[in-house]
């Protein structure tokens, strides 16, 4: 019901992440599950695909492999130097770096 709104997947993961955090995800189980299962079946359009974002591209990965889905840590690719780094514009990205470490 909550989740079925017309609204953009990384909100949908951000208001999924919420409910975890908060406690409440017993209450919101199934429909946690089917907009995680929506999200990966469609993957080719979700956030992850932002090769720009990447807070929306570690938050989709955690939450997708928190519930057993597969997802090719390559997907954060994008984001690293040649020598494998992290890329330097990347640092001041807090947001986005604290989900990637949750992410690990």
């Amino acid at each position: 019901m909550m989740l079925e709104n017309e609204v953009d997947s990384l909100e949908k993961l951000e208001l999924i992440d919420t409910i975890q955090r908060l406690g409440l995800s017993y209450d919101f189980g199934d429909e946690i599950k089917k907009t995680l299962k929506n999200i990966s079946i469609d993957r080719s359009t979700t956030v992850a695909r932002d090769k720009d974002n990447l807070y929306a591209t570690a938050l989709e990965f955690r939450l997708l492999r928190q519930h057993g889905y597969k997802v090719n840590q390559d997907v954060f690719a994008c984001f690293m130097d040649d020598v494998g780094n992290i890329k330097a514009s990347l640092n001041q990205d807090y947001k986005g770096l604290l989900n990637l470490y949750e992410a690990s």
